[in-house]
């Protein structure tokens, strides 16, 4: 194979490689997505192309057989594909908390007001505008279950993941701290259901569709 056909394979992988890291970044929070496959497919393809192409730059054969060139890529190209995985999941997390911040503060600062007065701050420009652009990743109109005495509360949302169970991410505000886990992880299950117990709960969801 030429040059020209390795550069063309790099410049496609790599441009799957960064709309899919774009979308993980820009989704609704998540413990694990199917869009972690492209990149476990993509990021070997990427170390492959790159290391072809600078070892055989003005050379007509590669300088080692094309397995062994494999037998080193795959393997970085993994942890590669690991490591951008968990920077976009932690990326959605952090866009996600900067959205809705105000409305957990208006929580904080409103401890008294009825349930249901909550639900209006889906309305919230930044907050509307977050959900809009994380629709398609959410599934459905965006939710929260929030929890709550006289005292503290802790705001919990539904995220996917790659498999049927989902997550769960919340604001608990005695921590002042967000927190995030995978449905199927008992014990960070167990944890949220102690945190929760002895608190009064109400839906809150975002009205209508945009």
């Amino acid at each position: 194979m030429s040059d020209v056909p390795a550069a063309v394979l790099l410049l496609i992988y790599a441009g799957l490689a960064s709309w899919t890291l774009c979308s993980l970044s820009t989704s609704w929070p998540h413990a694990g997505s199917w869009l972690y496959l492209s990149l476990l497919l993509l990021c070997p393809g990427i170390l492959f192309q790159s290391v072809r192409m600078i070892f055989t730059k003005g050379r007509h054969q590669l300088p080692w057989k094309g397995n062994l060139i494999r037998l080193v890529t795959i393997p970085a190209g993994l942890l590669l594909a690991v490591a951008l995985s968990n920077f976009g999941s932690e990326r959605a997390m952090a866009g996600f908390e900067r959205a809705y911040a105000p409305f957990a503060a208006t929580i904080r600062a409103n401890m008294t007001a009825p349930c249901g007065t909550y639900a209006g701050l889906f309305e919230d420009a930044d907050i509307a505008a977050y959900n809009k652009q994380t629709r398609a990743s959410r599934g459905t109109r965006a939710a929260a279950t929030l929890y709550r005495d006289e005292h503290r509360f802790v705001l919990a949302f539904a995220g996917r993941s790659i498999d049927i169970d989902g997550s769960t991410f919340y604001y608990d505000s005695s921590a002042y701290a967000w927190h995030r886990f995978h449905n199927d992880d008992s014990k960070a299950s167990a944890e949220f259901a102690g945190l929760v117990a002895d608190l009064d709960s109400c839906i809150l969801q975002e009205s209508g569709t945009k």
